[in-house]
């Protein structure tokens, strides 16, 4: 059992790493070529190149000379991290709990003529944060990656905010201030299962799919003002087809997102209601978890808007002997 468990869990993970690859390369980069191309530099009479680096006749004319170099880093690297982790580690916890803890997640308890309700999907609740090592994976994995969904949160603020001509700067600021307080949320959520606090999960849920939906519905504004930027004036980075290609990724993901929820609150009740049908709770878990996945596709959608976007990273100068 324990090598049929891990050989899934590997096989799982290598596809999906490999179809998250194949569609970062198979958007249009604008990193390599627009970056490169539009970057901005002192006025100077030096190439970009000479201004991080020194010469050889400057280094010899000085010992206390300095010299500070800048790596770049494309921002679809750490994008990549950010979509494909949370996919993983959700398909390795379903894949654990069914393989060792199929009786305890799926027969549910409550029901006064019956001693066990059977399903046949279990809730994410119930693999995330009931077993081990299921919860410990789970946490550590967003401790991983949701500092990437953060910073993610600081980069959109300028780059919707260049993208509109800074046309609204508040509604810019509160869908930065609404998309940190849901991944603040997800730790909460994440970190303090219902079987710790029920009280404080339910909050952290609430909050998350509260700010979850309003993230989205901010978002689609942000773009549809994109869009009409973008048919007006000519944005090299940030063109047209790019706003448009995001508005329907972004805008039919939020869509089936908005749908699981209520069709996993509506069979949520429905279950509580009637806790002596089969497989009735299986309908809840079925759209609980397709709302969690739909979220992290909605976040991971960001590739095809951030894609032009490099990181710099800085080294200290330091005196040359």
């Amino acid at each position: 059992m324990f090598f049929i468990c891990l050989s899934i869990c590997l096989i799982g993970s290598l596809l999906i790493f490999y179809f998250n690859y194949r569609l970062f390369i198979q958007t249009d980069s604008f990193s390599s070529s627009k970056n490169t191309k539009n970057a901005t530099y002192p006025q100077t009479n030096t190439t970009p190149s000479s201004m991080y680096t020194n010469s050889s006749s400057s280094l010899s004319s000085s010992s206390n000379t300095t010299s500070t170099t800048i790596t770049h880093q494309p921002w679809n690297l750490f994008m990549l991290w950010g979509g494909t982790l949370p996919l993983i580690c959700l398909f390795i916890n379903l894949t654990i709990s069914l393989c060792y803890h199929f009786r305890g997640i799926n027969y549910t308890r409550g029901c006064r003529t019956r001693n066990q309700v059977f399903n046949i999907i279990p809730s994410i609740s119930a693999c995330l944060g009931d077993y081990m090592p299921q919860a410990g994976i789970w946490r550590i994995c967003v401790m991983l990656y949701v500092w990437q969904r953060i910073f993610a949160g600081y980069i959109q603020y300028f780059h919707y905010g260049q993208a509109t001509k800074w046309q609204s700067p508040k509604l810019t600021l509160i869908r930065t201030i609404v998309h940190i307080t849901e991944q603040l949320a997800l730790i909460g959520l994440s970190s303090i299962s219902s079987m710790n606090h029920l009280m404080f999960h339910e909050i952290s849920f609430g909050v998350f799919c509260a700010s979850s939906c309003l993230n989205m519905v901010l978002t689609d504004r942000l773009i549809r003002l994109w869009i009409v930027q973008s048919t007006l004036t000519t944005n090299e980075l940030q063109p047209l087809h790019v706003a448009k290609r995001a508005h329907n990724w972004r805008f039919y993901t939020s869509v089936f997102n908005f749908t699981c929820l209520g069709l996993a609150v509506y069979y949520f009740l429905l279950s509580e209601q009637n806790k002596c049908i089969d497989y009735q709770y299986s309908k809840f878990a079925l759209f609980e978890w397709l709302y969690v996945i739909s979220n992290i596709i909605y976040q991971h959608s960001e590739q095809i808007e951030l894609s032009y976007i490099d990181l710099g990273l800085i080294i200290m100068p330091q005196k040359l002997k």
